[in-house]
């Protein structure tokens, strides 16, 4: 037994020193590796990057320490935290509040018609609606949003720098239709890249860093109008416009990111990450009842040269862009208020692109610039409140009476518009009326950013943004501005306000009838699904008894089959006994005859 044993043991140290020999050579071969690594690290290092200097994570600590650690009581992110979204939507706006005003302005001072500047305005927007999606397409295919931006902020910045040189109506179209192609994907990275920032914990401060984008419009409208007042050339926005966008383009540079704040907290304050394997299911019924799931992994800044070791976004599924538009707008919820959004990009396009002119038309209102300025300052006044207050008033109101509030509004604005023309009354008496503006674009905008943001497979975040910005800045306000021009130049402002007006109230019918009839399809679905589901728990309950049924006759069997094996049991008892019995019997009998047979032969 001793000898055995201790061969036994012999062979397992001859399998352990093999197996430690093995793992010695592995991991000789992992420092050669990390050896490698460390050189091919130490070659990346020599080569400038600005994303190795942290710029971003300073620029939050900085404003985390100033707010106390950054969260709340609740363990909500402070006012100020995080605030590269906050900076992005301010300067986006800042340039978008430089230019939507006095564009139309600009083209009348060269000599076009209203009628000539329909047809000039719908083409830029039809254009942000065919590239926006292109280009954040591309921007989600190869993973670089950030340098997508910064092209795009460069191309925007420098068309509007050519127009102080272009007096020329041909040539002047061009440039601007050439800054649509550019301008078309900023806005939706901008609101993807917020979305990814905030990440699914924090998606409700969405509205936040919204408005600060509203911010940098009125002040951007303001100044823009009042130094166009003071110098009487409206080409000062083009001069005020790429001093905008070069600031863009530097803090993009040195800022942008897409870590989510979570993360963000985590690494300042704990100096450590949570490794876990994030993994999103996103679930999209379509027409056809089926289901299209897309699972990704957690991605990483696609700029920053210290996470290329780190995994990269993977998709089990990969989906084209065509298909993932097919996708989106197969979601009753998403093409219901796509629709909406045509509806009410259109009414706001003729207001947005044609109320800075009846402003100022001897024939109409009568006044300066300045007043078109002060106008956009009300014009995001409410537009600001709606977007901080944008978690309360969709879980208090509701996305279904936030978009009925943005119909109300608009025809109420426009209605206005058509009553003040006819009194003929002051231009200045539109100042309270341009408050509506802010509850018609915050209301939509941001019920339908959230619809499709909930809405978006992962991995088609910016897709989904882009097909919702193409949809209203695209296609719904270039018919905005193609109808506004027609019926500004034929009819009148009165008749072009009242047109609007029909429009959106046709618009508001269609969607409630549609929400009526999505809503009972949705009671019959769910009717169905509960009479499914309580067929499927009888059918169980009814096996559930069969099977108790079973439980019982197998028992009551078993209970027979012992009853019979004991009855038999006894009987072979009995038998046996019986077989004793006669066996002594006949014993007994042979024993007398033998008696008698010895008997006889004695008397003989």
């Amino acid at each position: 037994m001793n000898i055995n044993n201790n061969g036994l043991n012999g062979n397992d140290i001859k399998n352990n020193n093999n197996n430690n020999n093995n793992n010695n050579n592995n991991n000789n071969n992992n420092n050669n590796n990390n050896n490698n690594n460390n050189n091919n690290n130490n070659n990346n290092n020599n080569k400038f990057s600005i994303s190795k200097y942290n710029f971003d994570e300073k620029f939050e600590n900085f404003f985390i320490k100033i707010t106390n650690g950054g969260r709340d009581e609740f363990g909500k992110p402070m006012f100020f935290t995080p605030m590269v979204p906050k900076v992005i939507y301010f300067l986006l706006f800042y340039l978008f509040g430089t230019q939507r005003p006095f564009v139309p302005i600009y083209f009348r001072d060269i000599g076009v018609n209203p009628q000539i500047l329909g047809i000039i305005l719908l083409f830029p927007p039809l254009i942000s609606f065919i590239f926006s999606p292109i280009w954040s397409g591309i921007a989600d295919s190869k993973n670089a949003h950030k340098l997508v931006f910064l092209l795009m902020t460069f191309g925007t910045g420098f068309c509007f720098f050519l127009l102080n040189f272009v007096s020329n109506h041909i040539i002047a179209t061009i440039v601007v239709l050439v800054n649509a192609i550019f301008w078309a994907p900023i806005i939706p990275l901008a609101d993807s890249t917020c979305y990814k920032i905030l990440g699914t914990q924090f998606k409700e401060l969405y509205g936040k860093q919204r408005m600060y984008g509203s911010i940098g419009f009125s002040v951007s409208a303001i100044l823009t109008g009042s130094l166009i007042n003071y110098y009487n050339t409206v080409n000062v926005a083009w001069i005020n416009y790429p001093i905008g966008s070069t600031v863009l383009f530097i803090f993009t540079l040195l800022f942008f990111n897409t870590k989510q704040i979570s993360n963000q907290f985590q690494k300042l304050d704990d100096n450590k990450l949570d490794e876990q394997d994030e993994i999103k299911n996103y679930y999209i019924e379509t027409e056809g009842k089926q289901e299209v799931q897309v699972q990704v992994e957690k991605d990483y800044d696609d700029n920053d040269d210290d996470n290329n070791n780190n995994l990269i976004e993977k998709k089990e599924m990969k989906i084209s862009f065509l298909k993932g538009v097919v996708i989106l707008l197969s979601n009753p919820k998403i093409a219901i208020i796509l629709f909406n959004c045509i509806i009410i990009a259109s009414g706001m396009s003729v207001c947005n692109n044609y109320l800075a002119l009846i402003i100022t038309d001897e024939r109409y209102f009568n006044s300066s610039t300045s007043l078109v300025g002060f106008a956009s300052i009300l014009n995001v006044t409410f537009e600001i409140v709606f977007f901080y207050f944008g978690k309360q008033l969709l879980m208090k109101i509701g996305i279904f009476k936030l978009i009925i509030l943005s119909h109300c509004a608009l025809i109420t604005r426009v209605a206005a518009y058509s009553i003040l023309l006819r009194l003929n009354a002051s231009g200045w008496c539109i100042v309270p009326i341009e408050l509506l503006h802010g509850i018609v674009f915050a209301s939509c905008w941001n019920s339908g950013s959230s619809i499709i943001n909930a809405n978006s497979p992962a991995g088609l975040e910016a897709t989904g943004q882009s097909l919702f910005f193409g949809v209203y800045m695209g296609f719904g306000t270039s018919l905005g501005a193609l109808l506004g021009g027609l019926l500004l130049n034929s009819y009148g402002p009165i008749t072009m306000f009242q047109f609007v007006a029909a429009i959106v109230t046709f618009g508001l019918l269609i969607f409630l009838i549609a929400e009526f009839l999505l809503y009972s399809k949705e009671t019959l679905l769910n009717k169905k699904l509960l009479k499914q589901k309580q067929e499927q728990i009888e059918l169980k309950e009814q096996n559930q008894e069969e099977e108790k049924e079973e439980g019982k006759a197998k028992e009551e069997e078993g209970k027979s089959n012992l009853q019979f094996n004991q009855l038999l049991k006894d009987e072979i008892e009995r038998n046996k006994e019986l077989i004793e019995d006669e066996a002594k019997y006949n014993n007994l009998i042979i024993n007398n005859v033998n008696d008698e047979i010895i008997h006889s032969s004695t008397l003989l």
